[in-house]
């Protein structure tokens, strides 16, 4: 089941109820992972990740947009949107 897994808390540690790690839909934390990861983090997938950091100062938000469709897409995401939207990223993508 595509989209579930080991999910993490706002602090991007493993989330843990009564013992137990938490399984469940993951579908945004994994597209926030890879936004924020730069390439060369993941040691499997060295070109995983768009390093929003990076692009703070770009000039051309459309570049940001496309990185991260295309990172996402990389990751077997349907990307349906990728906006800025008052300086926040809104993304509307799922597997």
């Amino acid at each position: 089941m595509k989209g579930i897994g080991i999910q993490l808390g706002s602090d991007y540690d493993l989330l843990v109820s009564n013992g137990s790690t938490q399984i469940g839909n993951v579908e945004a934390q994994n597209q926030a992972l890879i936004v924020l990861s730069n390439p060369g983090e993941w040691k499997q997938h060295p070109e995983l990740g768009v390093g929003i950091e990076s692009w703070i100062l770009d000039d051309n938000p459309g570049n940001l947009r496309s990185e991260v469709k295309r990172q996402l897409k990389a990751d077997s995401f349907k990307v349906d949107r990728v906006a800025l939207d008052n300086g926040q990223l809104a993304i509307s993508a799922n597997y």
